[in-house]
């Protein structure tokens, strides 16, 4: 719809003023608002007719939100995780089986128990316990080793004398000195720690080798070493 605008419709007004006894004729224009022009073309010498431009959309448009049915979804139930207790429990029985060695003949009991930041494992003569602490993604060989040296401690502390000690140490190359660590000194720096080291070598396979008394023995002292120092007590 176009609207047409009349600007101005003039109508004269006339009226005399005597001025130095002269008539002079006024003309006063007189504005008139015409509303609702038609939408026509405009004669020379007409009204001005002025088609006003189409109305434009605002600066911005929001979109409101829609209301849509609530859908219910099913919620999947957690999967039950496997507690650390369990988890100790399943990684250590599986490194117990793989070295294979008759424990049931060391007369200790062995336990597992989740990994506290403190020690990897622990062979108690007191309470005869072999004590694998599992850390959460430790590998099946570091298990094995690590359970492997404390049974080799087990293995010393029941089949070990004065004499097989000694005859260890010259097969070792080491020379005599005290067997156990003292307190608060490192295993690895005993001839104990080097004992246990060498039988999980023996038992478990390479692997990270930490005695600091001697290096590692070759395949075929350790077949040796194995054969009189390591048998599991009759």
């Amino acid at each position: 719809m176009v609207a047409l605008l009349l600007r101005t419709l003039l109508v004269g007004a006339f009226s005399l003023t005597a001025v130095a006894g002269t008539a002079v004729e006024l003309w006063a224009p007189v504005p008139l608002a015409v509303a609702d022009p038609l939408d026509v073309a405009t004669p020379t010498g007409g009204p001005v007719l002025v088609v006003p431009p189409a109305p434009r959309p605002p600066a911005v448009t929001r979109t409101l939100p829609r209301t849509e049915p609530v859908r219910r979804t099913p919620v999947a139930r957690p999967v039950q995780r496997e507690s650390r207790q369990a988890y100790a429990d399943r990684r250590g029985r599986a490194a117990l089986a793989a070295l294979g060695y008759p424990t049931e003949r060391l007369g200790y009991a062995i336990v597992f128990r989740p990994y506290v930041g403190r020690e990897l494992g622990r062979a108690d003569g007191r309470t005869r316990t072999i004590t694998l602490y599992v850390k959460p993604g430790q590998s099946e060989r570091v298990l094995r080793v690590t359970l492997a040296h404390e049974i080799g401690h087990v293995v010393d502390y029941l089949t070990s004398t004065d004499e097989s000690r000694a005859a260890y140490l010259r097969a070792r190359g080491i020379a005599p000195q005290r067997w156990f660590p003292c307190s608060g000194c490192s295993d690895y720096a005993s001839p104990a720690g080097d004992f246990a080291e060498v039988f999980a070598l023996w038992l478990a396979g390479p692997g990270d080798f930490r005695s600091r008394m001697a290096p590692a023995p070759g395949r075929a002292q350790l077949a040796q070493l194995g054969a009189r120092f390591f048998q599991p007590p009759a």
